[in-house]
């Protein structure tokens, strides 16, 4: 007979269902040593003891504190304006990130409109995009590569065209 959960079972099983297959067995948190009933472990203790040490949630914002779970509360009492300052840093970094890429972004693009300008269409195809209708696309994946895409009304074709300029470099001047 299971001394938890007082199902019987042959004399050679008993142990193996003790040991890892009743649910009404006793764990010891390695943490509280609390002596728990393992469905209950596994479904509210394992992840919320207050004795078991943890980082603080900020840690990818250079918070470097770390102790137990039910110190927690009062880490973050006491720090919030710490933790405030290190997401407007992070914040502040992110769009001097943003508007770098957009800067660029601009930069390439206003070049690509020049380039545009500047070739003669005629010379590389046989027809003249419309201008309103014709995209320019940088595609920095590929290396810097320049696509043009036109739709299908600036010339016989039902499904448009897709030019791709290949080794083509563009001088972007500050």
């Amino acid at each position: 007979m299971c001394r938890y959960c007082e199902g019987t079972f042959p004399r050679l099983g008993i142990r193996e269902h003790e040991v890892s297959q009743c649910s009404e067995r006793r764990m010891r948190c390695k943490f509280c040593l609390e002596d728990i009933e393992f469905e209950k472990f596994q479904k509210e203790h394992e992840n919320q003891c207050p004795e078991e040490k943890i980082f603080c949630e900020y840690t990818d914002f250079d918070c470097v504190f770390q102790g137990k779970r039910k110190e927690m509360p009062a880490h973050e009492e006491e720090c919030v304006k710490g933790h405030a300052r290190f997401l407007r840093i992070q914040m502040e970094q992110l769009r001097c990130e943003m508007r770098a890429l957009q800067e660029d972004h601009g930069k390439r693009l206003r070049a690509a409109e020049q380039f545009i300008g500047e070739i003669g269409w005629s010379d590389s195809c046989d027809f003249v995009p419309d201008q309103d209708r014709t995209k320019v696309f940088w595609e920095s994946e590929t290396g810097g590569s320049l696509l043009i895409f036109t739709d299908s009304t600036s010339h016989d074709s039902a499904s448009g065209y897709r030019h791709k300029v290949v080794d083509f470099s563009i001088s972007v001047k500050a």
